[in-house]
């Protein structure tokens, strides 16, 4: 993903067109198919993750020989055979991210536009796009500090870094915070604790919810 200058609507487009490829090809998509005279691939999904398998029935039945169950190597859920359900659970997923993102970067655009400094200008340094099951916005307001909602695994969740952090920024930090509770993702924020990055006295930083980690301030959202 190369970043480039992009307004809201820009993002929204993007991901419309992504999303409409991407359902019309899981729509497509066929749970058994012949590859041979006498072997066929057969697709299962994970109920949790919506990661998709593949499986011939010659692996299906050497697993069934030694009784080998389909699972997801990742929430260790019983595999499902690629159905009606996925695939409509799969576009919903994608109606909900793109739903997901206009509202947090909709109330929040002009705030983070304007970080640092008032500007007229509507654009920010974006990445959109991604690989099948980590599909992410990332918005740049303030190099390297910045805003990304993503898809990860079937689920919609949000990460926040700042790299600068005064005390003049709070307010509008608080309204970025409310922002994202409102929209009911998991959300992580950091913010980088060295020498002048964080001029926020720790007193007010743990008002805020942050708690000291590893390296940096911490702050977890859950839906």
């Amino acid at each position: 993903m190369e970043a480039r200058l992009c307004s809201l609507n820009d993002i929204l487009r993007e991901i419309e067109r992504v999303k409409a490829e991407e359902v019309e090809r899981v729509k497509s998509m066929e749970a058994k198919v012949k590859i041979s005279k006498s072997t066929y691939l057969i697709k299962f999904y994970c109920p949790k993750c919506l990661r998709v398998y593949e499986y011939t029935n010659n692996d299906l039945r050497r697993r069934a020989k030694k009784g080998v169950a389909l699972k997801c190597p990742f929430c260790h859920l019983e595999l499902k055979m690629v159905d009606d359900e996925y695939k409509k659970r799969y576009e919903e997923m994608w109606d909900d991210y793109k739903h997901k993102v206009e509202t947090i970067l909709k109330p929040i655009w002009k705030i983070l536009r304007n970080w640092w400094i008032e500007t007229d200008e509507e654009r920010m340094l974006c990445n959109v796009g991604g690989f099948l099951g980590r599909y992410s916005v990332t918005v740049k307001f303030d190099a390297p500090s910045h805003l990304k909602i993503y898809i990860e695994n079937g689920e919609i969740k949000a990460y926040m870094y700042l790299h600068w952090f005064e005390v003049r920024q709070i307010e509008r930090f608080k309204q970025v915070l409310e922002v994202l509770r409102s929209a009911k993702v998991k959300a992580l924020i950091e913010v980088d604790p060295r020498g002048d990055h964080c001029m926020v006295p720790r007193e007010e930083m743990e008002r805020l919810g942050f708690k000291m980690g590893l390296l940096d301030w911490q702050l977890e959202l859950q839906p």
